[in-house]
């Protein structure tokens, strides 16, 4: 299984994230969380039951037809991934967002780091919601 490329990971964060999906799409942290939780479940998925969670209601109205199938094609992959990652007991890069409203004094005191040296601080909470969506 070959992993997506970079310049996949960024079409799909495109796709993801286009005004034609009105903004109701997972974006790929979510949607990895989604994916390892639904991966780790008794029973799989079949996609036409979580595309419609991680693509939202504007799915299927708004996307012209070449897009859905690409978007399709690239979210399927990036499940075959991560489920033959999990698989073989493989680590996996996760997918975060940097955390935007972190007060960086605050971040480099939790984390032990001397104010002039620089730690990115990542957010996990779409992470966790994605999986928190496959408990529900």
């Amino acid at each position: 299984m070959t992993a997506l490329s970079e310049n996949e990971l960024d079409r799909l964060e495109a796709l993801l994230d286009s005004e034609f999906l009105g903004g109701e799409a997972m974006l790929l942290d979510e949607i990895q969380g989604f994916f390892c939780a639904m991966l780790s479940g008794p029973e799989p998925i079949q996609p036409a039951q979580w595309l419609p969670e991680v693509l939202g209601p504007a799915m299927e109205s708004h996307l012209d037809a070449e897009d859905l199938r690409e978007l399709i094609d690239l979210l399927i992959r990036f499940y075959n991934q991560h489920a033959a990652a999990l698989a073989a007991g493989e680590n996996f890069p996760l997918y975060l967002y940097p955390e935007e409203d972190l007060d960086e004094a605050a971040a480099d005191d939790a984390a032990g780091v001397a104010p002039e040296e620089e730690t990115p601080s990542f957010d996990y909470k779409m992470w966790c919601e994605g999986i928190c969506t496959v408990l529900k």
